[in-house]
């Protein structure tokens, strides 16, 4: 989508392939807008670029997703969702997305709301196995669920990449894996806040 609106409504988008570029299942570029609820994404594949279910690429652009279903989808970075631009989400689940570089399940460099329990599960990729919050980035969770994710090296749940902000309220953090910080890795700048209840339990971290 290219300067565009699109409305999705319990839509499945599936086995799709961008060969050369982003956006596996949807892409949205200059200022193009998203909204969804309750579609599947799933085992979409953007092969040597971004965002394997929705590619969101440009600053301008954003996505509101409620109750949307992210499973088997793959990318270098981002695989269920690259944020590029502004993303919310609300009770959202990714589950078995595989990033090659960064972020299996989300990959964001804007300002990111998750809200009304979002699972992260099974999620798997270099760095943010669950998710990838890039510099400037700011990104506030409530109530959310993150287990099982694997990263290969930093941030089994959640890679902070420096300069940014995670604050997380009630949020648990379970199983997650990672050679370092299994449960979330914030790189030097990075704030994270965990409030009300937030638990980090059986995460596991080879190095430290």
């Amino acid at each position: 989508l290219s300067g565009s609106q699109l409305s999705s409504d319990n839509c499945r988008f599936a086995s799709n392939e961008a060969t050369t570029g982003n956006g596996g299942g949807v892409l949205l570029l200059f200022a193009s807008t998203m909204t969804d609820t309750s579609s599947t994404f799933t085992s979409n594949m953007a092969l040597s670029g971004d965002g394997g279910g929705v590619g969101v690429i440009d600053p301008n652009s954003q996505i509101t997703a409620t109750s949307s279903t992210f499973t088997s989808n793959k990318a270098d970075k981002g695989a269920g969702i690259f944020g590029g631009g502004g993303t919310t989400v609300i009770a959202l689940t990714a589950d078995t997305n595989n990033a090659t570089t960064s972020g299996g399940g989300v990959w964001t460099n804007g300002t990111m709301s998750l809200t009304a329990q979002c699972n992260f599960t099974n999620n798997v990729a270099g760095v943010g196995g669950g998710m990838t919050v890039t510099s400037g980035a700011d990104v506030s969770s409530t109530g959310s669920s993150w287990k099982n994710n694997i990263a290969d090296t930093l941030g089994g749940g959640v890679y902070l990449a420096g300069d940014n902000k995670l604050t997380v309220t009630g949020d648990m953090f379970t199983t997650n894996q990672a050679m370092s910080g299994g449960g979330v890795y914030g790189s030097f700048g990075s704030s994270v806040t965990a409030l009300s209840s937030t638990m980090f339990t059986s995460n596991m971290a080879a190095v430290w």
